[in-house]
């Protein structure tokens, strides 16, 4: 009997329709039982082959199914990309168009925080410009300012490789600024760049407020093409931006030097250059320390925010300051605590700026010719980067400040000279006036001490023969100091004498040891002019200070001048002497010459 086998095609195959049967006969060869076998497997091939081709095409169906539909939420995407970029080319209210561009990365993206910040020409710093959350603006993206060289930030990372990237975890990330993910409330974030001819202008922040997200590759790419389209408006709004604080800058710097050029008051200008400085900044404090030397340089102008704490007089320990004396540099510290160049102890510690509350600052140095002449400080009492456009403006402040003291102090010394020539003038006036030589030395001696404003003036005559100087004449000594006598060649005078030039002492303690009077116990600034007539030596004038401030070279000047004076002034009365004492002489011969004329009777 033979046997049956039953095979159907899939797609005929069904209860209804009877399989088809293959008969084979014991009486066929197994050549031909086998070729009726392959026949068999032949046709069941074909039915297999048609249901693998049958899935494969609903495979493919539902992929370009979903690529059309992948494709077409790109093309909303993109299209509202370029609706917006559009709006961004025609419209002058970038503002309101950036708005309405954040807002849409917002909901095509279901983000909770998106914002844009501007990168500087050289890539050093980013400033925020507009952050959105919730359909609202968020005010202190504004303030954001961002060292990119120093600060690690998910914006530095967009700008440095010029790539757009997402982090999963912002808090477990090195790569993210942790003060601005803690300010947004960020779980998972991503950053594009905005690339304009081979630099980036600007950085999109995306970030996810309520849950963790991954950001695929699509997201990043319709994110980039968006920025892409809006990058040419950008960046014409970026320059518009630069310029206007620019124009600001420039404004405000002018109205300082303006103010400074007018003010005749030297010192109350500069309070108002530290007040308009420090609000133009947003600082906590703003001050200007003054010397002519670098080691010691007083606070002369000072102002400080309602609630913010003023310094005292110590400046050894404001390192920031210190540091840009020491440099001679520009120094802008965005956070002190985290700033390694604070770290030397000659600066003076962070102990006081930590109890003024000052967290960051900046400060620059104020130049006159090619001599430091002082500092000008700024301090915010929170963290903050420092922004190019805010070092400027620190920078053109201290320069327009430089130029004032310079011009003040031109000011200052042309008054003292006209003050100088005047009393030098009177005490002319005076010492012509006067013929009598004990009268004249006095009067030597209390003008002197008038004219330099000293706490005492003495006036010693040198006695050739003797090899002495005798003091004539004393102003705020006691008058027993007159006659005291001592070597012509000791002390001050000693050295004054042999070298014909008038000399200082700033340090007079070891000098007065070689003067044995207890009069000159104390005195710390002196200075001893030589009065000289033609070729003689006539005397020594000098002037002495306790301890209130030094002797400048204009004085040493006015000193000389009013030895030069007393010297005539001296001639004349020692001329004016020696005439009266031969007149009195001649009428003594006249009367004993009358009495001898007489008659005996």
């Amino acid at each position: 009997m033979g046997q049956t086998a039953h095979l159907c095609n899939v797609e005929e195959c069904s209860p209804s329709s009877p399989p088809l049967r293959i008969i084979v006969s014991p009486s066929m060869t197994p050549i031909e039982s086998t070729l009726l076998g392959l026949n068999g497997l032949a046709l069941a091939w074909e039915s297999v082959v048609a249901v693998v081709a049958a899935l494969v095409l609903g495979l493919s169906v539902w992929v370009i199914a979903r690529r059309r539909a992948a494709d077409a939420g790109t093309e909303r995407e993109v299209e509202s990309l370029r609706r917006i970029a559009g709006e961004l080319a025609r419209t002058t209210d970038v503002d309101g168009v950036v708005r309405a561009l954040l807002d849409e990365i917002a909901v095509l993206f279901d983000v909770g925080f998106v914002a844009l910040a501007f990168i500087s020409d050289d890539a050093a710093e980013a400033s925020g410009f507009i952050a959105r959350s919730q359909g609202r603006d968020l005010d202190w993206w504004r303030d954001v300012h961002l060292d990119l060289g120093r600060e690690s930030s998910g914006i530095a990372s967009a700008v440095f490789e010029a790539a757009g990237f997402a982090v999963y975890d912002v808090t477990g990330s090195t790569r993210v600024s942790a003060r601005l993910a803690a300010e947004a409330g960020a779980k998972s974030a991503a950053f594009v760049p905005l690339i304009n001819e081979d630099r980036v202008i600007a950085v999109i922040s995306v970030a996810t407020t309520d849950e963790h997200r991954v950001f695929s590759s699509e997201d990043l790419a319709a994110m980039q093409a968006l920025a892409s389209e809006a990058t040419i408006a950008l960046e014409r709004t970026r320059s518009a931006i630069a310029l206007a604080e620019a124009l600001e800058r420039e404004r405000l710097v002018a109205s300082i030097g303006r103010r400074l050029r007018t003010e005749l008051d030297l010192e109350a200008a500069l309070q108002t250059t530290v007040a308009e400085a420090a609000r133009a900044l947003d600082a906590s404090r703003c001050f200007i320390r003054l010397g002519d030397t670098p080691g010691d340089l007083p606070i002369v102008a000072q102002w400080t925010a309602p609630g913010a704490s003023r310094l005292g007089g110590d400046t050894t320990k404001l390192p920031l300051s210190n540091l840009a004396v020491k440099e001679a540099r520009t120094v802008a510290i965005s956070d002190i605590e985290r700033a390694s160049e604070l770290a030397d102890p000659s600066l003076g510690g962070l102990e006081q700026l930590r109890e003024l509350g000052a967290r960051g600052g900046a400060s620059t140095p104020i130049v006159v010719g090619d001599r430091l002449i002082g500092v000008l400080t700024a301090h915010r009492d929170a963290p903050h980067a420092w922004s190019q456009g805010e070092v400027a403006l620190l920078e053109a402040v201290a320069a327009e400040a430089g130029l004032a003291i310079r011009l003040g102090r031109l000011l200052e010394e042309n008054r003292d000279r006209l003050g100088q020539q005047s009393a030098l003038l009177r005490a002319a006036q005076v010492l012509s006036g006067e013929l009598e030589l004990e009268t004249v030395l006095q009067r030597l001696a209390d003008e002197l001490a008038s004219l330099l404003q000293a706490d005492a003036a003495d006036c010693y005559l040198y006695d050739r023969d003797r090899g002495v100087l005798r003091c004539a004449a004393v102003h705020g000594f006691d008058d027993s100091l007159v006659g005291f006598e001592f070597p012509a060649d000791a002390g001050l005078a000693g050295q004054a004498i042999h070298e014909g030039r008038p000399l200082v002492a700033a340090d007079y303690a070891h000098l007065a040891e070689q003067v044995p009077h207890d009069a000159y116990d104390g005195f710390t600034d002196v200075i001893v002019a030589p009065m000289r007539w033609s070729d003689e030596m006539q005397g020594v004038l000098g002037v002495g200070r306790r301890g209130s401030r030094p002797f400048d070279r204009r004085e040493v000047e006015v000193l000389e001048a009013f030895a030069g004076l007393a010297s005539l002034a001296l001639r004349n009365a020692e001329t004016f002497t020696r005439s009266s004492r031969q007149a009195n002489v001649q009428r003594g011969f006249y009367r004993i010459a009358s009495v001898l004329g007489q008659s005996l009777s």
